[in-house]
């Protein structure tokens, strides 16, 4: 698996053992607190505890990924048109609905936030044969739709799916507006699309406001980082690619990863001074996030296809 598109914003590498570095973080920070118990220990304090909390942070890969297959079938169950081009596409290759739950676990009410999430597909014998990323969710419109919006609250309850052309789209209600939907496009369009009309989906997300950034579709591998504290106090991140795999493909595997972080420029005043006297190993990791062990796992989705 090439590297180069799966490293995270902090390399985990340069850590050789994250509960031993946050131990050491949390006994320093009592030290500096200059308070000795009966036997001339340095008694913990509330900022040296809440450090030893975070030796149980976690992001994980919740198992095995939802993997459906998008077929003419679902054109017919839905009495949905087939566009040509999408009818052109269909023949060429098999479209499958891959979708990632990461489950969450950050300590001491200091929310995540920050996920890195990445996915790629084995290297197929020839070019041709690679699978790619044809749509991702979620991506960079959504935000251009909470800010096209002042009717959106900062969450709102979504209906996610795939529509006739083979696009992410939404359906939701907003509060005292009717039904809206936002369909993939160069611009955020708020117009109505029922979930009804979905060939695929829908599943149940709950927008809020976050920084989404992302790579671009049509490569074998996607990276998405999402950014806001929202984001993670209330959903448990479920991320999804459409992978376009050419018909002569009888095998296919996807390796993925996922780390989260915490924005340290939250962390209480007293506790950034005493970090700042420690080494730079670990004023560099606490700059650096906090980040969990990255969670990285290879899957053979080959018995669904």
């Amino acid at each position: 698996m090439p590297t180069s598109n799966l490293d995270f914003s902090f390399d985990m590498s340069k850590v050789d053992d994250r509960r031993a570095l946050l131990e050491t973080a949390a006994r320093r920070v009592d030290d500096l607190q200059g308070h000795l118990g009966p036997g001339l220990e340095s008694v913990h304090t509330p900022e040296g505890d809440l450090l030893r909390d975070l030796k149980d942070d976690e992001a994980k890969l919740a198992g095995y990924p939802v993997v459906y297959r998008i077929s003419d079938e679902d054109f017919l169950k839905k009495g949905l048109p087939k566009p040509v081009q999408v009818a052109k596409l269909l023949e060429e290759y098999n479209y499958y609905w891959v979708q990632f739950p990461v489950g969450l676990a950050p300590k001491h009410n200091w929310a995540f936030n920050r996920i890195e999430m990445k996915i790629e597909f084995a290297e197929a014998a020839s070019p041709h044969l690679e699978a790619k990323a044809f749509q991702i969710f979620p991506d960079k419109k959504f935000q251009t739709l909470l800010s096209a919006s002042a009717e959106l609250s900062a969450s709102t309850e979504l209906e996610v799916g795939l529509t006739e052309h083979l696009e992410f789209a939404s359906a939701f209600l907003p509060v005292s507006a009717g039904p809206v939907g936002f369909v993939g496009g160069a611009e955020a369009n708020l117009v109505v699309k029922p979930a009804a009309s979905f060939v695929a989906g829908p599943f149940h997300y709950r927008l809020v406001k976050a920084q989404i950034d992302h790579s671009a579709t049509g490569l074998n591998w996607v990276r998405w980082q999402i950014d806001g504290a929202e984001f993670f106090q209330e959903n448990s991140p479920e991320l999804v690619v459409i992978a376009q795999v050419p018909k002569e493909v009888k095998e296919l595997h996807v390796s993925a990863a996922v780390q989260a972080s915490r924005y340290f420029a939250y962390a209480s005043a007293s506790l950034k001074q005493r970090i700042a006297q420690l080494s730079k190993e670990i004023i560099e990791f606490f700059h650096g996030g906090l980040p969990t062990l990255p969670d990285a796992r290879n899957y053979d989705l080959t018995p669904k296809l």
